[in-house]
């Protein structure tokens, strides 16, 4: 099945949404790994940073989900994969 614009960049964002979370929960536990280094408040600092920009990114795709016609059918975790949609709702066909 070919995918038409629509629906290849709403599989596009939701894939960029799935891995920036799995990004921001790595980095959490990074972070609170940092106590022993030697330069841990400028490390901190540093993930602190990426993890603001990755909030942000994460809320402006929040944004894109709620305007777009598509819809999340079913989200399956398979072991030791991380989360992913396995379907969505055909956007823009009549």
């Amino acid at each position: 099945m070919l995918l038409d614009d629509g629906h290849q960049e709403f599989m596009l964002k939701l894939k960029r949404y799935v891995h920036l979370e799995v990004l921001l929960s790595a980095l959490s536990r990074d972070r609170k790994q940092l106590s022993h280094l030697k330069m841990a408040d400028v490390y901190g600092w540093m993930i602190d940073q990426v993890m603001d920009r990755i909030l942000k990114d994460m809320t402006e795709l929040r944004g894109y989900f709620r305007r777009s016609p598509g819809e999340i059918i079913e989200i399956k975790q398979e072991p030791g994969i991380a989360m992913y949609p396995t379907s969505t709702k055909d956007i823009g066909r009549k």
